[in-house]
């Protein structure tokens, strides 16, 4: 499973070529990534919605605020996810589950044969004759990430952003030892302009080396630009040229995996690891620590690294033993690239 192919979108970013004008060429399809992640983005083959609803009826015994009491009788596969429709309102719900239970803004919960539906919202405003529905919507969690993802929406007025590096997504890492302004990420440019305001910060940060890991091939005349569509090549580019380094990021990609891979060679703790990754969602989509869906997709993240690593719970102490295994048993590392490695990044 460590292996996974991850299959990314095309990248429609076929820009015109001009003497000192960056290119960019469109990426081919089936790039085989060698570090993977659990899919967030699901395959409409991976979604399924039964025809006919499991429950129509018109019988709610109460309403508390949060929560509702049905006299459904029903019982539900804690792996399954729902959808949930009373009246006019529609949303989905995991079934609740002891152990893995995430963070949601609804869920069902099985009390005494009856179902109970368990939100972050008021329902205060239904009532008791209320028509309720509920009809399978996926065969696993993974599915509510999916639905997590879709329901944000990017900041796209530049004068909301507070500086260039908010807009662009352009992120210096500084967990563990990482040396000051020696590790930047910074959102895929999907356009020549903001390649070039991209461009304009790496000059800005002296930056030496820039990695593009996404597939597509990006050239330019002024800078050194690698381009590799495999963990591997991005490790040993960056332990063979001089830093500083930019790395072309996608956090809903694996990309965000390789960043969370250094910062643990580098000795940083989950905590800061989680940050970094989150900074992107809270720079592009406005989302707060408050909003039920951060720690969802947070977790999600957590959930993969431990996936890749082979470990059952991170913790801080590990974190530099895991990256180095993986390193080596998974990307055919040395001992010789990953000191390399390490003294690049200090």
């Amino acid at each position: 499973m460590k292996q996974l192919a991850l299959y990314f979108f095309s990248l429609l970013l076929l820009i015109s070529c001009a003497t000192v004008e960056p290119i960019i060429i469109e990426s081919p399809e089936g790039i085989n990534y060698d570090v993977s992640s659990a899919q967030i983005k699901l395959d409409s083959s991976d979604i399924i919605k039964t025809e006919q609803p499991i429950q129509n009826t018109r019988i709610i015994e109460s309403i508390n605020g949060k929560e509702i009491k049905t006299t459904i009788p029903f019982t539900f596969n804690s792996k399954d996810l729902y959808e949930v429709k009373i009246d006019e309102l529609s949303f989905i719900a995991i079934s609740e589950d002891n152990n893995s239970l995430l963070s949601a803004a609804y869920y069902l919960k099985n009390e005494n044969g009856f179902l109970t539906i368990i939100s972050s919202n008021d329902f205060s405003y239904l009532n008791l004759d209320s028509n309720v529905e509920i009809s399978v919507f996926s065969k696993d969690k993974d599915g509510y990430i999916e639905y997590i993802l879709s329901t944000l929406n990017p900041v796209e007025d530049k004068s909301l952003f507070t500086s260039n590096e908010e807009y662009l997504q352009f992120f210096n890492h500084k967990a563990g030892i990482i040396g000051e302004k020696k590790l930047f990420t910074a959102s895929y440019p999907e356009s020549s302009e903001r390649l070039n305001e991209i461009f304009s910060l790496a000059r800005k940060y002296s930056i030496k080396t820039i990695i593009n890991y996404s597939g597509s091939i990006i050239e330019s005349g002024e800078f050194n630009i690698i381009n590799v569509n495999n963990a591997h090549d991005l490790f040993i580019s960056m332990a063979d040229n001089k830093g500083p380094y930019l790395i072309f990021s996608k956090p809903d990609s694996n990309t965000s995996l390789v960043v969370a891979l250094l910062e643990a060679l580098m000795g940083a703790r989950l905590s800061a690891i989680e940050d970094c990754y989150m900074r992107y969602f809270e720079s592009k989509y406005s989302l707060s620590k408050s909003d039920y869906r951060y720690n969802i997709i947070k977790d999600a993240f957590t959930n993969n690294l431990k996936m890749i690593t082979g470990a059952s719970e991170l913790e801080d102490k590990a974190l530099l033993h895991l990256s180095v295994n993986y390193l080596k048993n998974s990307l055919s590392l040395t001992t010789n690239d990953i000191s390399s490695l390490r003294l690049a990044l200090r």
